[in-house]
């Protein structure tokens, strides 16, 4: 299954500049579990909304984390400086207001309820049954 429109994956983020300690640090649990056909992979595919991104890019912690991390990983100056216009461009055309500051209860929830639907609806599917053959 692909994921919506809306959402950016861990490899969107690594594409977008982003590490794997960053998202883990700035961006939390993820806003939605996309499944995935493989057996292997139970948790499915973890995607924030652009919005979460931005307000994170957005914020002062970012940069902080992102400019020594970009140093030592070497980036080339191109990304570098595309990170950074992205940023600053953000902050310039849009105040984050406390409404749009999520807090971590409300993102588990959010989670919670997109995975176990998202869960069930690929299980029956795929012609998963419980062991009660409900």
């Amino acid at each position: 299954m692909t994921v919506e429109a809306g959402y950016l994956t861990v490899a969107d983020l690594l594409e977008r500049g982003w590490t794997k300690t960053l998202i883990k640090k700035h961006l939390g649990l993820p806003d939605r579990l996309f499944p995935v056909n493989h057996w292997k992979n139970w948790s499915g595919k973890k995607a924030w909304q652009i919005q979460t991104v931005e307000l994170a890019e957005m914020t002062q912690g970012f940069e902080a984390s992102f400019l020594p991390g970009a140093r030592i990983r070497k980036l080339p100056k191109g990304q570098l400086e595309v990170v950074i216009d992205r940023v600053y461009n953000l902050r310039e055309g849009r105040a984050v207001t406390p409404d749009e500051i999520r807090t971590d209860a409300e993102s588990r929830l959010r989670m919670a309820s997109h995975s176990d639907a998202d869960w069930i609806a690929e299980a029956s599917r795929r012609g998963y049954r419980t062991p009660h053959k409900c």
